[in-house]
């Protein structure tokens, strides 16, 4: 260690020891014995650091002792971070940014209709998506007070949105917001409601990797950051939403659980944590110290971004060599199917997916093949003797 190096002292803390705070010491001037007298101390000869009690009066002695000597003390433990982190936007600002975005003719409208979203604790996924779909609806009325619309305006708008090939789930999140224009915001009792024609619902068997390409990917990443966010993603079958919501506080370690709060339906749950994750997640927090959030955008005081994890997992499935078209709900797709294939309950697999209703989890029996490699074709109480096209034998 070059005589040159600053002396620099790390506080974090990691779900690997509840109530304890790390510490690192580096630079050539990196004074230890001071550590060595603290009461109920070790130390972590793997990853060389200091173990102390998470107790105020003790870091504030370690972070006192340490500037005074000099030391640039870096401090990631909760009470560090509580300083940098931004607030988080009420409802209400968030409703009015959202508001901002569309036409002024629009506005009264939309204020009465996400004031009832909001009133009615929906998601602000939820809030944002629906307003959306149901401005556009408004701007098709070209005038026409939505109050005054019928069914057939109805059906004719959403049969134009369909024929410009648009995405089903789109067509749904649209006669679903206009649903709860009428039903929830105007209480129009005469509306028949019934009458709004829905597209038929295609049966698309999910894209999911082998174990064998999923594997691939995993070990694709070079990068300690983006693979723990890839072992994440498949090890709980997570959706992209709850990784990025995921806090330090969510990992029990002791128990070999990630909780999962609010998830989709605003339902909390717990997922395995794998002895592999446990592994990568050690080494992760190591080296990057998150304060708050398990994964943290840039500066620490936010989440990863949704995007960026996109684009980690497409481009580590190209660099395995996957031809298909790989996102992160393709690795929940993955945990589903392979559980499957090894013979887990397709109830427990619900439960660990937070599925409300278990035929969304069934189309997972589908396309694994525990279930085909039980049953024999017919095909196979067949002979290829004496067939005229095979070849004659000498």
């Amino acid at each position: 260690m070059a005589a040159t190096d600053p002396f620099i002292v790390e506080l974090y803390q990691s779900p690997e020891r509840p109530g304890f705070v790390a510490i690192k010491l580096k630079g050539y001037r990196a004074a230890h014995d001071f550590l060595k007298h603290l009461p109920e101390r070790s130390y972590d000869s793997a990853f060389k650091r200091w173990w102390i009690p998470a107790e105020k009066t003790i870091v504030d002695r370690i972070r006192d002792h340490y500037t005074g000597l000099g030391a640039k003390v870096i401090d990631r433990t909760q009470a560090g971070a509580i300083k940098s982190r931004r607030p988080t936007p009420t409802f209400g600002e968030r409703q009015r940014l959202l508001l901002a975005k569309f036409p002024k003719q629009h506005q009264s409208t939309l204020q009465q209709y996400t004031d009832a979203l909001i009133r009615m604790r929906y998601s602000w996924n939820t809030v944002r998506g629906y307003t959306g779909t149901f401005a556009a609806y408004l701007t098709s009325l070209h005038g026409t007070p939505p109050e005054m619309a019928n069914p057939r305006m109805v059906n004719d708008y959403l049969a134009g949105l369909s024929a410009r090939k648009v995405s089903e789930a789109l067509v749904h999140t649209a006669v679903n917001s206009i649903k709860f224009y009428y039903v929830k915001v105007l209480f129009v009792p005469d509306f028949k409601i019934e009458e709004i024609q829905r597209p038929r619902k295609s049966h698309r068997l999910p894209v999911f990797l082998s174990i064998q390409e999923a594997d691939q990917l995993l070990r694709a990443s070079d990068n300690l950051k983006h693979t723990a966010i890839l072992y994440t993603l498949y090890s709980g079958g997570l959706r992209l939403g709850e990784l990025l919501e995921l806090q330090l506080k969510d990992i029990h370690w002791d128990r070999n659980q990630i909780m999962i709060r609010g998830g989709k339906g605003k339902k909390d749950r717990s997922v395995m944590l794998s002895q592999t994750l446990k592994d990568v997640l050690r080494q992760y927090f190591d080296q990057y110290q998150p304060r708050v959030w398990l994964f943290e955008g840039q500066g620490g005081n936010r989440p990863y971004s949704a995007k960026s994890v996109q684009q980690i997992v497409k481009r580590n499935a190209a660099k395995a060599g996957i031809q298909k078209r790989v996102t992160p709900h393709v690795l929940r797709h993955c945990f589903a199917t392979h559980l499957l294939d090894n013979g887990t309950d397709v109830r427990f697999i619900q439960e660990l997916l937070g599925h409300k209703d278990i035929k969304t989890t069934l189309i997972y029996t589908h396309v694994t093949t525990r279930t085909l490699d039980t049953i024999k074709s017919p095909l196979d109480e067949l002979s290829l003797e004496g067939r005229s096209w095979q070849k004659a034998k000498d």
